[in-house]
């Protein structure tokens, strides 16, 4: 039985100027995010990616294109609207941060934000794995040199549903953040 957002993206992916990207197994958001990259570069100097979860407005995406400038990584930053964000997700969100920024000694922002402009040479760090890929990408960007700018959004928690599981997701990410470069 076809779940209902399956069903969705199915008839999404009937429209013309539209392209659904089915991988053949469950790779991860990050796996799925290079694979749909992989597909659009042939189309577009740049790629906006948005969480399906509802937590990112897409009205926004015209102050990442403008924001862009010389960046070649755009994030969202959630940070300026921490109120609307469940306290256990502001207290992993900032320890995140902070960790991040220990380990890297480079000023950030919201390091696990799923709303990213991502283009020229960031496009070829994109690695594959989980929600851990975000963080792993944002270090090897940051590594290499690129410039990467920040979008302020709001932190829309409403009844939306996500595939995060936080014990072994955010495992995922505190080793993305500690591991050897």
């Amino acid at each position: 039985v076809e779940s209902h957002r399956a069903n969705l993206l199915r008839k999404l992916g009937m429209r013309d100027r539209v392209e659904l990207v089915r991988l053949p197994e469950r790779g991860g958001k990050g796996s799925a995010v290079r694979a749909g990259v992989a597909r659009a570069r042939n189309h577009a100097g740049a790629v906006v990616v948005v969480d399906a979860d509802g937590q990112h407005p897409p009205d926004a995406i015209p102050a990442f294109l403008a924001s862009a400038g010389d960046a070649e990584l755009v994030v969202g930053d959630r940070f300026g609207d921490l109120r609307g964000m469940p306290y256990h997700r502001r207290l992993a969100n900032r320890t995140t941060r902070r960790l991040f920024q220990l380990v890297t000694g480079r000023e950030v922002r919201d390091t696990q934000n799923g709303m990213r402009l991502i283009r020229g040479r960031a496009l070829d760090l994109l690695p594959d794995g989980g929600y851990e890929a975000e963080t792993r990408h944002l270090r090897e960007v940051l590594r290499t040199g690129l410039p990467v700018a920040w979008v302020p959004i709001p932190a829309i928690y409403e009844s939306e549903r996500s595939s995060f599981r936080s014990g072994r997701d955010s495992l995922r990410v505190l080793w993305a953040i500690v591991q050897p470069l």
